[in-house]
């Protein structure tokens, strides 16, 4: 058994027909969140994407206790109020279970056009949106004028339900997303990251926290991590080594080796250790890249031969 308890998230790819269906497995299966990712469009031809708050309320009214993560709301999309009143109601609904993931994307150039934004101010647009909502979140008659956004004497009613307001957590891999998470987060949470480069996010945050004069005491360290279950450690690599899509100068194998988890059980549960040792408290597992398969089958063996592990 590990020596201390971890949190598991489980992210399914599969079709929001199922939302419902896979949220109440999940709870039953012991995993404490539900992940859901987000994007507006992605790919060309599009992928089938979805965004995740409407998507984690379906979840919310099929479950009891699991909480409900967006893996992450695409902050320059949206206008601040409406985003700020649609967590707030996410956040009633669901009794206080919903954790408001947060990042400021870039990928997909597309779905910024879709939207009526330009790619390039994405950062600047997501730290005035954090800005705000927390303000919209704690005070009433909030008159606002900024860079990218203006309004005058708005008060949502209700308010969250959370106090002083909903779990924050920030995504993302490069030092901004850093200084973002200890300036406004609750939470960090990367992706594509190596055991060495978590650990050394977490220095860094811990010092911007400090810089800000924040207290991380309530800080949560999760880390979306991509795992690819298989009846071997080699044909795990093959599976993860074939999904890989994202692009960088470094080659294909060696970022696989480097920011997946693959292979068997066992093999899965030394991956997430060494994620874990580097200071990583919640895990929040992708899988399912394999489209002939149903994740939903990996969950169930994950939380049979793996999940336990971690459990005191």
């Amino acid at each position: 058994m590990f020596n201390q308890r971890v949190q598991f998230g489980f992210g399914s790819l599969r079709n929001t027909t199922h939302v419902a269906e896979d949220a109440r497995e999940l709870e039953a299966l012991g995993f404490d969140l539900m992940g859901m990712p987000e994007h507006l469009m992605s790919g060309n031809p599009p992928n089938s994407t979805c965004l995740s708050i409407p998507v984690l309320a379906v979840a919310a009214g099929a479950t009891n206790h699991i909480r409900l993560l967006s893996t992450v709301v695409l902050l320059p999309i949206y206008h601040p109020v409406i985003l700020a009143k649609m967590v707030s109601d996410l956040d009633i609904a669901s009794n206080g279970r919903y954790i408001f993931g947060v990042g400021i994307g870039g990928e997909f150039k597309d779905e910024f056009r879709a939207a009526g934004i330009h790619v390039n101010e994405r950062g600047a647009r997501g730290d005035e949106i954090l800005t705000v909502v927390k303000n919209l979140w704690t005070e009433e008659r909030v008159t606002f004028k900024g860079k990218y956004y203006e309004f005058e004497d708005v008060t949502l009613n209700p308010p969250p339900l959370t106090k002083p307001y909903p779990a924050l957590w920030v995504g993302g891999r490069q030092d901004a997303a850093m200084r973002r998470a200890a300036r406004f987060g609750t939470g960090w949470l990367p992706y594509l990251y190596s055991p060495d480069r978590y650990k050394d996010s977490v220095k860094k945050i811990k010092q911007y926290a400090v810089e800000e004069g924040r207290d991380l005491s309530d800080f949560e360290w999760a880390h979306h991590q991509q795992v690819f279950l298989a009846d071997s450690y080699q044909e795990g690599y093959h599976e993860a080594l074939a999904s890989f899509g994202y692009s960088a100068s470094k080659s294909p194998e060696e970022l696989v080796k480097k920011y997946y988890v693959y292979g068997t059980p066992k093999d899965i549960i030394k991956g997430l250790e060494k994620i874990v040792d580097a200071g990583a408290c919640v895990i929040n597992i992708l899988t399912g890249f394999n489209h002939r398969s149903n994740p939903m089958e990996k969950a169930r063996i994950l939380a049979e031969k793996v999940l336990p592990h971690f459990i005191n």
